[in-house]
């Protein structure tokens, strides 16, 4: 090996450590980025020289190279935000996201969570990007079409009343009532009542009256479901839609509820429906009861609703998102996706966060969270650089030196060369 090979072999030290020191900068300087994957060189020999001798042949090395740029896939450390559209992946997965990138519109991927909602309702990324994941129907279902996920602006169908509970305690002193019920006048004519809020088939709101009177047989009272003439079409006053009878036993506890008329009705511009009135369970000592003291209720209960916007929501680690709404009642509204790779770490890099599937990194595979090996998602945090700053520095100082030690050699052969050149 000459005086000239060992300048060259310095040179390619020095070239190795100064894309070392390169690359050492770039993951310092994306110590605050959400998300950020940093990388390590990757160094190789470029070829050997074989020198022959009077022994066996050897070989000498004839510089260094930089193989390749490595991105680390480790985890980042998790952050809490206390902002719920701040989304981090534990585990194994990307965020899918669409729209205009740095390469020109597509699909792109990103481990950023830093999300939000836009002016048009849809879950985006900082720069727009509109992610992807599986929207729900008006039930909570969450289909399969992998979509743009639309959040604000959600409303809760309204859902006509179908069950109506209620749990009384009818005085067992009450005589029987002397005078037959008569729907024109329940107020006279019974001896309790209580009033339920109903709901027709387009969330309109409807007072329901119950009336009580006891029969004269023992222990039996009849009820009768009242509503105002002028809600179904009919002409203002009181109009019995229902009845029935309840027998308790002699230790006053309900044995038997029997529906004499259903409560059949059509409020004005609904769908027709008909409410169940259940008023406990005649198995058990529980529900209604017939004891000595007055007359009260004590549990009531229907299952309809009014419409209902959308309040606020909540990002569970499946990826669900569960909205609240000012109807009181939950569902879902849609499902984060995830994208997983057999070779996350060949994924080209595009700026802004973003990667791009390769030939070496793999087809996506994209399905939901805590599924097929994806990570689960943590609302309200974020996924921090995974550079340690130890690790860096560290590296750093061992590239400088491997970058003076390469000058080294470069200023020791011109040292020799001088020499060699002064023997004339």
């Amino acid at each position: 090996m000459g005086i000239i090979s060992s300048m060259y072999i310095g040179q390619s030290g020095m070239r190795v450590n100064e894309a070392a020191i390169g690359v050492i900068g770039d993951n310092l300087a994306h110590l605050n980025t959400v998300g950020h994957k940093g990388s390590r060189t990757v160094f190789a020999d470029v070829l050997y020289r074989t020198v022959l001798g009077s022994g066996p042949p050897s070989q000498t090395g004839l510089g260094a190279q930089v193989q390749a740029i490595q991105r680390m896939m480790t985890q980042g450390g998790l952050v809490g935000t206390g902002i719920v559209t701040d989304v981090a992946i534990a585990g194994e997965g990307f965020f899918i996201v669409e729209g205009e990138g740095p390469r020109g519109e597509g699909t792109y991927y990103t481990r950023n969570g830093q999300l939000e909602i836009d002016a048009d309702g849809f879950l985006v990324t900082p720069t727009g990007m509109r992610v992807q994941g599986f929207m729900a129907n008006n039930n909570g279902t969450i289909g399969a079409t992998l979509q743009d996920l639309e959040i604000a602006g959600q409303v809760h169908q309204p859902r006509a009343t179908q069950n109506v509970n209620i749990e009384v305690n009818l005085d067992a002193t009450t005589p029987p009532n002397p005078v037959a019920f008569d729907p024109a006048n329940p107020d006279t004519t019974s001896q309790f009542s209580t009033t339920v809020t109903v709901f027709d088939s387009q969330g309109v709101a409807h007072q329901v009256d119950v009336y009580f009177e006891r029969a004269a047989a023992a222990n039996t009272w009849t009820y009768h479901i009242i509503v105002d003439g002028t809600e179904i079409g009919q002409p203002a006053g009181p109009v019995e839609v229902g009845n029935g009878t309840l027998v308790f036993d002699g230790n006053g506890n309900l044995q038997t509820e029997t529906v004499t008329t259903p409560a059949a009705v059509t409020f004005n511009g609904a769908n027709p429906q008909v409410i169940a009135f259940d008023f406990g369970d005649e198995t058990i000592p529980d529900g209604s009861r017939q004891q000595t003291g007055p007359n009260s209720i004590e549990f009531l209960d229907q299952d309809g609703f009014a419409a209902g916007l959308l309040q606020f929501f909540t990002i569970n680690t499946d990826g669900t998102v569960e909205g609240t709404f000012s109807n009181g009642q939950q569902r879902n509204i849609a499902q984060l996706a995830l994208a997983r790779f057999g070779a996350p770490a060949e994924l080209s890099g595009e700026g802004d966060n973003l990667f791009r599937e390769t030939e070496l990194s793999g087809e996506p595979v994209v399905g939901e969270p805590l599924t097929d090996g994806r990570g689960a998602i943590v609302s309200g945090t974020l996924e921090q650089s995974n550079v340690d700053l130890s690790t860096e520095f560290t590296q750093m100082i061992i590239s400088q030196r491997a970058f003076q030690a390469s000058s080294r050699t470069i200023s020791t052969a011109d040292e020799m060369l001088i020499e060699l050149v002064n023997l004339k």
